[in-house]
């Protein structure tokens, strides 16, 4: 949603938002695939200027389960 608020809905195809979703993560207490809200990028953890955390926040659709994950990133990967 933020690259078509960002690029316009010209510039932006289904087909280009479904390749880049993550990939799905199954619950760990029930195993139904979470769903994914956000990422947010967490400045401070990083170890160098090159490298960004990135955090993910997911909730279970069947049992109400909520997870982040933290994950490095480069920073030239960043919008």
């Amino acid at each position: 949603m933020s690259k078509v608020l960002r690029h316009g809905r010209e510039h932006v195809t289904i087909d280009d938002e479904a390749a880049e979703s993550a990939k799905v993560v199954p619950c760990p207490n029930c195993g139904t695939s979470m769903t994914h809200h956000a990422d947010k990028v967490v400045p401070a953890a990083a170890a160098s200027e090159n490298d960004v955390v990135m955090a993910a926040a997911r909730a279970c659709s069947g049992c109400g389960s909520q997870q982040a994950t933290l994950a490095p990133a480069p920073a030239s990967e960043l919008p």
